[in-house]
């Protein structure tokens, strides 16, 4: 149990939002004793799940990122990077940035067994497209291979 949701089905069906992120962010990468390591995004939380897309918290994280200095990486399986990509490719430019997606899944049917409800796999290797026609670097994270 955590964040009074029980151990069962609430961390599947429910999700917490904290829309001041970007503001907790920026304060917190300001403090002098910040030394500027890279932040990884996604390696416990897919940024680009659907809350993201009402929320929109990404681009503020990213500027405050940016701003500060940090190196960031995101791995993500969601699509909706692509309406980041500007952004993320300015940031580039700034700080090293180290995109990874996540394709373990190629069969449409065996994607909607596992997977249900993330875009498919051939919407995933149109954000790598999309990553790379950006100019940025794609890491893909293929395990595991089913």
């Amino acid at each position: 149990e955590y964040l009074d949701f029980d151990s069962g089905t609430d961390f599947d069906t429910q999700v917490v939002v904290k829309t001041n992120v970007a503001e907790v962010l920026a304060r917190e990468l300001s403090r002098r004793s910040w030394t500027c390591e890279t932040v990884a995004l996604g390696t416990n939380t897919d940024p680009y799940q659907r809350a993201e897309g009402r929320y929109a918290l990404m681009p503020g994280i990213i500027a405050a990122l940016t701003n500060s200095g940090t190196p960031f990486s995101i791995l993500t399986k969601g699509t909706l990077l692509r309406r980041d990509l500007p952004l993320i490719a300015e940031a580039s430019r700034h700080v090293d940035v180290s995109i990874a997606v996540s394709l373990a899944v190629g069969d449409q049917e065996l994607h909607r067994d596992v997977e249900p409800g993330t875009p498919s796999p051939e919407a995933r290797l149109g954000l790598i497209a999309a990553i790379r026609d950006a100019g940025l670097r794609c890491h893909v994270m293929v395990a595991p291979v089913l």
